[in-house]
């Protein structure tokens, strides 16, 4: 329930609450190296299912991996729904997040995703964060730091 007010002089009333409500919270850690070279998005581990409770739920999902590279490179990392990237726009070939380290430079940084999604199902549906390269090497992970994944349902 909800305190309402109708206005200044009136006693406030309690009411129904309506949506929004989290109905489920679910989480996966993944503490190690994940490394690739690939120029197309790879699954890095991090991965939840979830089975939403009504077709209208909206499921949030947070990803926040952790990248290490160095000379000249790009690492974009997004979220998969199934096998369908979830990144709007274009081919979503860029996924949600992009860092950038130029020659001689190296970065450790986070790549939090995120994103609002609508899979319309109370079939179980598996999120997961991928990531990828435009050229040479990247590792997500670096010295065990934990990364993690936070998928929550929505009530309509």
């Amino acid at each position: 329930q909800v305190l309402t007010s109708a206005g200044a002089g009136a006693p406030p009333t309690f009411a129904a609450a309506g949506g929004g409500k989290v109905l489920q919270v679910i989480e996966d850690t993944l503490t190690g190296e994940f490394e690739s070279s690939s120029t197309s998005f790879v699954a890095t581990g991090l991965t939840v299912d979830i089975t939403p409770s009504a077709t209208s739920s909206k499921i949030l999902v947070f990803g926040f991996p952790s990248g290490d590279s160095k000379g000249n490179r790009y690492i974009y990392t997004t979220i998969y729904r199934d096998s369908t990237n979830l990144a709007t726009g274009g081919t979503g070939v860029d996924g949600m997040a992009i860092s950038y380290t130029a020659d001689g430079e190296r970065l450790y940084g986070a790549l939090p995703v995120m994103k609002l999604d609508s899979p319309n199902t109370t079939s179980q549906v598996t999120y997961s964060i991928y990531a990828r390269t435009n050229t040479g090497t990247f590792r997500l992970g670096q010295h065990n730091q934990t990364q993690t994944m936070v998928v929550m349902e929505i009530g309509a």
